[in-house]
């Protein structure tokens, strides 16, 4: 919000699935009570509007886009935006969201992970919804110039010919 600039590049390495999101499932949402993923009947308004739009019906909806993107796009008179992060353009309609802990990683709904001792001590992630995210961007003013998958795109940047590189000129 403090960045009012004539130009700008942006590159975000892993950010939106760091965004809230509220998982769906049929036609009930999660929440937690006591650290238990309990499944209620009542789904936010946002939420479901988003699940129609895109034919979800088990899955995360990501919260904040929207309004990330709006401000992003006001921030500069002309601007440039790449991100990379885990997901797909299309729904998949699976519930991706796990817990990565001491380098270990837990399904959300995985009897053995103890919520309430990762709690606040874990990073909780899911797959993004980029036809959703690409929708976002768009509506706030920006021009959607193309999609890769993050292994596509590496090879389009050059990271095998630089892993030949460090390969050949430092040890392991």
């Amino acid at each position: 919000k403090e960045i009012s600039k004539k130009a700008g590049f942006i590159v975000a390495n892993e950010i939106f699935d760091a965004f809230s999101c509220e998982i769906i499932h049929k036609n009930q949402m999660l929440t937690m009570v006591d650290h238990k993923p309990i499944w209620i009947d009542e789904i936010d308004p946002f939420v479901k509007e988003i699940a129609s739009r895109y034919g979800i019906v088990s899955g995360e909806i990501g919260l904040g886009y929207e309004a990330f993107a709006k401000e992003l796009f006001t921030a500069f008179e002309k601007s440039e935006f790449v991100t990379f992060d885990y997901g797909d353009i299309d729904v998949r309609n699976d519930i991706s969201a796990r817990i990565y802990t001491k380098h270990k990683t837990y399904p959300l709904f995985d009897e053995e992970a103890d919520l309430a001792t990762l709690f606040a001590t874990s990073d909780i992630t899911y797959d993004v919804h980029f036809g959703h995210l690409i929708d976002a961007f768009n509506e706030s003013g920006y021009v959607h110039d193309k999609y890769q998958t993050l292994m596509v795109a590496l090879n389009d940047f050059g990271i095998t010919e630089l892993l030949e590189v460090l390969q050949e000129n430092v040890s392991d």
